[in-house]
């Protein structure tokens, strides 16, 4: 909760956004820890603020403190490189077989535009959705044993077809 205030602080808000989002806290409270922050800002600069910042949020959430938005990345509860498990499988085998069945989709769309005039098919609409589903089903979605009521999730790829035409010019 301090932590917000800090941060709204820096973000020049004004004195009227922090009373409004700390109202349990004194102003003379919350001024004081601004003016500490501004103060390990400047005598030991921007490493160490943020240093102490993480530390900061740290503590409150092993306190079961929640954090406001503003200071959590979308890469702020992921697991760190280190601690990161291998892929499993064979990665070049997934690779090779993804690269075959794109050139299958390719050549089935090639031999459809052979009967059909104009703009056609979605190879790169497939090629990223096979891949996204390719992994996703190999290592993510993992069936639940038959006697388990579970909730179906079905995917399906979608791409809406769009035709442009250029104006033609007679002159």
């Amino acid at each position: 909760m301090l932590i917000a205030c800090l941060i709204i602080r820096k973000q020049d808000l004004g004195r009227s956004a922090i009373k409004g989002v700390v109202s349990q806290l004194e102003a003379t409270e919350v001024e004081e820890w601004t003016e500490s922050l501004d103060s390990v800002l400047r005598v030991n600069g921007p490493a160490a603020t943020s240093q102490l910042l993480r530390h900061l949020s740290e503590h409150a959430q092993g306190a079961r403190v929640p954090l406001p938005s503003a200071i959590t990345t979308p890469f702020r509860n992921t697991i760190s490189p280190q601690d990161e498990r291998s892929m499993p499988g064979d990665l070049f085998m997934e690779r090779r077989i993804r690269s075959l069945v794109r050139w299958n989709a390719m050549a089935m769309v090639m031999r459809a535009n052979d009967n059909e005039d104009g703009l056609g098919g979605h190879i790169s609409s497939f090629s990223s959705s096979a891949t996204l589903y390719d992994v996703g089903m190999n290592h993510f979605f993992e069936a639940l044993p038959m006697a388990t009521p579970a909730i179906w999730c079905i995917t399906r790829g979608t791409a809406r077809r769009v035709c442009m035409r250029a104006p033609i010019s007679r002159g």
